[in-house]
């Protein structure tokens, strides 16, 4: 295999993302495996770099954009794991919220992979040097825009980059279970005119007026929170303690993204998730904390399972914002977006194009217009995003949720060929036993015998 030419590729998460992902386990100054694969696979050695990454991908927030090309491009060199290397590349087209020369970058290895399936064919286009899957900024979001309830906040632009911040200034945030008082003290050290408690294992800084027994209370439910996810769905979170900060405003909540994550977050941005320090931002005036259990599942779920699909994730994430504490389970009930997808149930998707879809970015124009054009767009996305809250809240009911995303969460990385999007309809199939068009009629008769609204998540 001749030898190939080398250019420097930066993969880059697509805007609109709930999450500012960055690299939070894989740059830890020890020879980790994450260290060692990447090493070899700049060098060429792209067996060890399988061996080292694959290994790397089971640990915690293992699974990233740049892990998963590395690997899918090592495969692709490796006549023995060429098909396996195209599969991983095609699933990343599907499970990652991708910029649009990032997803060029990876469509061109895979197309150039299934050519090498048939015959020897290799890439003019090295992966060279990857400078890390950080996104520009471009993170949070408020709820999704809906343009007849007046009191639903509207998603204006994505968080941008303010001022930067090295990487290691963040690293020094986190602290591992046990070190509470280190993790208070660097709080207080961030933060002014905030009361400041460690409580379980979260770290709750309030501007909110917040009495000491209501920030318990709210670190009780979060707590209550974190190990349904991880009894019910296998969801992993780091033994290290979760930083969350509660402001009364959204112009609160915009200073503080300034000054803490160098963020310039859009007025509509009632929360957001920082992963690098494990934070969380929400606009929390008092008892409510449905956006932060939103918040909550985009943080942890990248634990271990970084490449979910983008309708189970949203659709998860918006189910908890309005939920039901029962036991030792968080339920989702009905919510505003019955009355998004109500309003808009032309324009929502059918059930295989919901699954089946790739990562879109949701983000808004600065401010909306009365195009047909933006309009149909903006409209089309709040039907998708309430359509995948609803099919959630469905599976749910059906008792199928948690079996099907451990299908997802399990997958093995090889699909043998098959497209992404099917593979993951295939899934949904296999899991549901039963067709997607008898899914359908059943999904639709069963939102027009339930209510259309709910409270809101604040």
């Amino acid at each position: 295999m001749r030898k190939m030419k080398q250019k420097r590729i930066s993969l880059v998460i697509s805007t609109g993302f709930a999450i500012l992902i960055m690299l939070f386990s894989v740059s830890n100054g020890e020879e980790s495996d994450y260290n060692k694969g990447k090493k070899c696979w700049k060098d060429g050695d792209y067996q060890e770099a399988y061996t080292f990454l694959l290994k790397h991908r089971k640990k915690n927030f293992g699974r990233t954009p740049e892990v998963d090309y590395m690997l899918g491009t090592s495969g692709c060199r490796l006549p023995e794991r060429t098909e396996w290397g195209c599969d991983v590349l095609d699933w990343m087209l599907y499970a990652y919220p991708l910029l649009d020369e990032s997803q060029q970058i990876v469509t061109h290895e895979r197309d150039l992979c299934r050519e090498a399936i048939s015959s020897l064919v290799t890439s003019e286009i090295s992966p060279g040097e990857i400078g890390g899957v950080i996104s520009a900024g471009m993170s949070g979001r408020g709820k999704t825009f809906y343009w007849i309830d007046k009191e639903v906040p509207v998603n204006s632009y994505p968080i941008r980059h303010s001022q930067k911040i090295e990487l290691e200034e963040f690293r020094v945030r986190r602290h591992p279970i046990g070190q509470r008082d280190k993790a208070v003290d660097q709080a207080k050290r961030l933060v002014t005119g905030f009361k400041v408690l460690g409580l379980q294992r979260f770290v709750l800084a309030s501007k909110s007026q917040h009495s000491d027994e209501q920030l318990n209370q709210i670190a009780g439910l979060l707590e209550k929170f974190l190990t349904f996810l991880n009894r019910d769905f296998g969801i992993n979170v780091p033994d290290y303690y979760f930083t969350v900060y509660l402001v009364p405003s959204v112009e609160d909540l915009r200073k503080l993204a300034d000054k803490l994550h160098g963020l310039d977050v859009s007025p509509a941005t009632i929360g957001y998730a920082f992963q690098e320090d494990l934070s969380v931002v929400g606009v929390i005036p008092g008892e409510k904390i449905g956006t932060l259990l939103h918040e909550f599942f985009h943080l942890a779920v990248r634990c271990n399972f970084g490449d979910i699909p983008q309708w189970l994730d949203e659709g998860m994430a918006s189910l908890y914002e309005v939920s039901q504490l029962q036991g030792d389970k968080f339920l989702g009930v009905p919510n505003w977006r019955g009355k998004v997808l109500k309003e808009l149930w032309e324009l929502r998707p059918p059930l295989e194009e919901l699954i089946g879809s790739n990562w879109f970015p949701y983000d808004l124009p600065d401010e909306y217009t009365d195009s047909t054009a933006d309009k149909e767009s903006v409209q089309k996305q709040a039907a998708y995003l309430a359509m995948a809250r609803y099919f959630v809240l469905y599976l749910q009911n059906q008792g199928k949720l948690k079996d099907v995303f451990t299908a997802f969460r399990k997958r093995e990385l090889s699909k043998s060929g098959i497209k992404a999007s099917k593979f993951a309809v295939s899934l949904v199939k296999r899991v549901l036993v039963k067709k997607t068009p008898y899914v359908q009629n059943e999904f639709e008769r069963w939102f027009e015998d339930i209510p259309r609204h709910g409270g809101s998540s604040r």
